[in-house]
């Protein structure tokens, strides 16, 4: 697992912000597998059309992330530099054992890959929060 940095990071969502427009998601999945495809992007938009009401939901970074702690495979780390959890896609076999195991349903799965994935940070740059024309989306250290 490593040493943690002394800073860790997430993405703090503003749902009161959000338009619904989904360019973070297209953005996600276009970075992270080169093609606009929601279904392998790493924020989904969940859209209330009654109410009129948009959410977003990511990864939160959990200080004792239970994905890590079941991976049988050791495929799951905390990135030294952004304290993201991480899925190494080299060492995934695709068990979903830490799919199950995501309290908050955050953690993904590719059918086609057949493995797993979920919001890295991309790196320390996350582009949803530069593509957000609303701002919802933000970089914030972990508290």
């Amino acid at each position: 697992m490593g040493t943690i940095s002394k800073a860790r990071y997430k993405l703090n969502v503003k749902t009161e912000l959000c338009a619904g427009c989904e360019r973070c998601v297209l953005v996600c999945s276009l970075i992270h597998t080169g093609v606009c495809n929601p279904a392998l992007s790493r924020i989904k938009i969940v859209k209330d059309y009654f109410t009129g009401n948009f959410m977003q939901k990511v990864c939160k970074q959990c200080i004792v992330p239970a994905c890590l702690v079941v991976c049988p495979a050791g495929a799951i780390n905390i990135d030294l530099n952004t304290g993201a959890t991480v899925v190494s896609n080299e060492k995934c076999i695709g068990c979903k054992m830490c799919v199950n195991a995501c309290p908050l349903g955050l953690m993904l799965f590719d059918e086609e890959e057949s493995k797993a994935f979920k919001c890295d940070l991309c790196g320390g740059n996350p582009q949803c929060v530069e593509i957000c024309p609303m701002q919802a989306i933000e970089y914030a250290k972990i508290e």
